[in-house]
């Protein structure tokens, strides 16, 4: 459960030049166990939180908003989806 990234999958590194200028280097990038590449794309979850979940997600907040360890420890107990073979393969 959740909602999806951004898609900010490159990590990069500004390496400062003599004339003070500088120049921005990938030096990394995000990817998913299948390797898929999530720049510009994101990721999705396997099913959304539900809006107003009591105890989790009160009505019209997102979840980033709502994070709390109270609301951790409910969000732990709330069925999910199951992973499927599906599923863990489109990662």
């Amino acid at each position: 459960l959740g909602e999806g990234t951004f898609g900010k999958g490159l990590i990069q590194t500004i390496v400062p030049l003599e004339d003070g200028s500088g120049v921005i280097i990938t030096n990394a990038q995000y990817r998913t166990p299948a390797r898929n590449n999530i720049n510009k794309v994101g990721i999705s979850p396997n099913g959304p939180i539900p809006e107003g979940v009591p105890g989790v997600l009160p009505a019209g907040k997102k979840f980033c908003e709502a994070v709390s360890p109270d609301s951790l420890e409910a969000l732990r107990t709330y069925p999910a989806p199951a992973p499927t073979p599906e599923n863990l393969d489109n990662l």
